[in-house]
């Protein structure tokens, strides 16, 4: 009976995951490239002579195809001299660059970002990454529900009138970004269906578990108690997220 009660939630997680999925296969996955995109103005690497479009091939006489490796050593490398080796529309250039110390970012920077590229991947890549982003999404939910409830950030509730607001804004970016939205959606409606509440399966499970450790079922009232706590705590959470939503909306 807990696998059938459990089996929405989790229907409202795979749809997500066919979600991404889909997307992937349609759409391709960004791949970063190890050409130039931007040069920052006067930044390390504009003075050493390194353009727009320019293909990093090597550091330091070492050939590079992969640009984490290439970030990866500038980063580590503040302060050191870096001799690049770029390929410019066939010709081979070398510079030497110094990346300097950020304190921001807390690593050495040249000032370049690199150019993004759109690959294509079959249906089974794309599943994978589906299975693997929505894995990425339930952990961050649930590190932002443990920042809220120790106070890290500020507890934010989005009611019905919240979340239509928030579908309009997203469905003006997009189909792509609608569907994203509606994948998150999802899993989080799967994820507090989980809730132990006992008028959610969260909750239904809970009274399960209990029944089976007992060995026999639970009585009537304390059920209908159980329940009676359930529906007074979704309507004091619908009555927060209502009041928040209208001063998100209204009150500016």
């Amino acid at each position: 009976r807990a696998l059938i009660v459990a089996l929405g939630p989790f229907m409202n997680i795979a749809t997500a995951v066919v979600i991404f999925s889909l997307i992937f296969f349609t759409n391709g996955i960004p791949v970063v490239t190890n050409y130039v995109s931007t040069v920052v103005e006067n930044g390390p690497a504009e003075q050493a002579g390194i353009f727009s479009g320019d293909k990093i091939i090597a550091i330091n006489s070492t050939k590079m195809n992969d640009p984490n490796r290439i970030a990866n050593i500038i980063n580590k490398s503040s302060g050191e001299k870096l001799q690049i080796t770029l390929d410019r529309v066939g010709e081979i250039i070398e510079v030497f660059v110094i990346p300097e110390y950020d304190d921001t970012y807390k690593k050495g920077l040249i000032g370049i970002t690199f150019e993004i590229s759109i690959e294509k991947i079959n249906i089974f890549s794309a599943f994978s990454r589906g299975l693997i982003t929505t894995g990425n999404i339930i952990k961050l939910i649930f590190t932002n529900i443990m920042e809220m409830i120790t106070g890290k950030v500020p507890l934010e509730i989005a009611g019905p009138l919240g979340i239509a607001q928030m579908t309009g804004e997203v469905a003006k970016l997009g189909f792509v970004n609608l569907l994203y939205f509606t994948a998150i959606l999802s899993i989080f409606i799967g994820l507090f269906n989980l809730l132990p509440i006992p008028i959610l399966d969260g909750g239904h499970i809970i009274i399960l578990a209990i029944e089976k450790l007992r060995g026999k079922p639970l009585e009537a009232e304390k059920i209908s108690f159980m329940y009676f706590i359930g529906i007074s705590l979704m309507i004091i959470l619908f009555i927060i997220a209502t009041y928040k939503d209208i001063l998100r909306v209204f009150v500016k």
